[in-house]
């Protein structure tokens, strides 16, 4: 018989945090295949516009990772968790505006 102090809330929010660390992760995977992929695809056909994919994609990876560690070590690093998407990002813009202008 359960406690009236332990309803099982704790196993549903250790279960909830297990789910959400393992889609942080998944994000990581997928945005890491992205830059592989992409980088893969500038090496054969030099297309820039696939590097400037790549380098937003490697900033929002940066992202993912410092979110996975954010999370498992319980720091709070939420301004160096932007900075890498935002720099990724900018490049990514600014290579299509590079781009449109040729």
């Amino acid at each position: 018989m359960r406690s009236p102090t332990h309803s099982g809330r704790e196993n549903d929010e250790a279960g909830t945090m297990t789910l959400i660390n393992l889609i942080y992760v998944l994000c990581l995977a997928v945005s890491g295949v992205c830059v592989f992929f992409l980088l893969r695809g500038w090496r054969e056909s030099r297309v820039r516009l696939l590097l400037w994919s790549a380098i937003g994609f490697t900033g929002i990876a940066l992202n993912n990772l410092l979110l996975v560690i954010d999370t498992q070590i319980a720091a709070d690093l939420s301004v160096w968790r932007g900075a890498p998407a935002l720099i990724g990002i900018t490049i990514f813009i600014w290579g299509l505006v590079e781009e449109r202008g040729r």
